[in-house]
């Protein structure tokens, strides 16, 4: 088992065997961290790329950010969004191109449906944490979470396939992962995330958000916040992958939001219910 993590470490150290964020991605990314940039480059950068171009309209006139009339200038749907959404809508973008199949036991399309998921929880999410964070973090963390998952689909479909086979009854997920790989694909995502160049707590959330109690000060805030969106969103959208027994709730989660133990699955069913509806205007 070490010689096949040493194995999936030395490949995902090699950054050819690592997905490339768009230029104008970074690009984008780089101006949205700066409060002072304006909107007119970011709309230059996404005129460059009509896919992304015509998400950025669709969201604008959605049913979350969408005014009295319709908006067909880029130039008003940036506005109407802001740069910190259109942030996450450069990520969301990005992973969303990550997701061909490579015959492994991991679907791309079902990982990218539950990081979308993910990320729209968190974002609720944000607002009722004990920790303050930015919500737009929130967002991020909980998109990418999924990240080493993609990363090991692409460069071992095979190891994928035979984890789902493998996989006792009993264990989740990352369980199985450290039983046979000798690591979870949260440390890949932690990888990529470093690699991508983004806050170093995404990364830390991507890979301690299974256990959120026992992650290291700086990464806690995210991880509790990605491992209470995954809860939200498993209490109401379990998929082929993410099913009933993949997943434990930390039993701390409760306090972290605040909330009384008997609260907690009511809470989440909401939070769960709302991420969906405003998935569904991106998927």
């Amino acid at each position: 088992m070490s010689d096949l993590r040493d194995l999936i470490l030395d490949r995902l150290s090699n950054t050819e065997h690592l997905p490339q964020l768009p230029s104008e991605v970074i690009k984008l990314l780089s101006l949205s961290q700066d409060d002072n940039a304006g909107l007119n480059e970011g709309v230059k950068l996404i005129k460059s790329d009509p896919p992304f171009a015509m998400r950025v309209l669709r969201l604008a006139n959605s049913a979350r950010f969408g005014g009295a009339m319709k908006v067909t200038a880029l130039e008003v749907a940036a506005s109407r969004l802001g740069m910190e959404t259109l942030r996450m809508l450069a990520l969301t973008e990005s992973l969303s191109g990550l997701t061909r199949s490579h015959g492994g036991g991991y679907s791309p399309q079902l990982l990218f449906r539950h990081g979308l998921l993910c990320a729209f929880a968190a974002d609720q999410l944000a607002a009722h944490m004990k920790a303050k964070v930015r919500r737009v973090e929130f967002f991020t963390a909980g998109l990418l979470h999924i990240s080493g998952m993609l990363v090991m689909e692409a460069s071992f479909p095979m190891l994928t396939a035979e984890l789902i086979e493998k996989r006792l009854p009993e264990e989740t997920l990352d369980q199985a992962e450290m039983r046979i790989w000798g690591l979870t694909s949260g440390e890949a995502g932690e990888h990529l995330c470093l690699y991508w160049n983004l806050p170093v707590s995404c990364g830390g959330a991507a890979r301690h958000h299974i256990q959120p109690s026992e992650a290291p000060a700086v990464f806690s805030a995210l991880a509790w916040g990605v491992h209470g969106a995954k809860a939200a969103v498993l209490a109401t959208t379990p998929d082929a992958l993410f099913t009933s027994g993949t997943f434990a709730v930390d039993p701390g989660l409760a306090d972290q939001l605040n909330l009384k133990d008997q609260e907690l699955n009511v809470f989440l069913t909401d939070i769960g219910t709302k991420a969906a509806e405003l998935a569904a205007e991106l998927l």
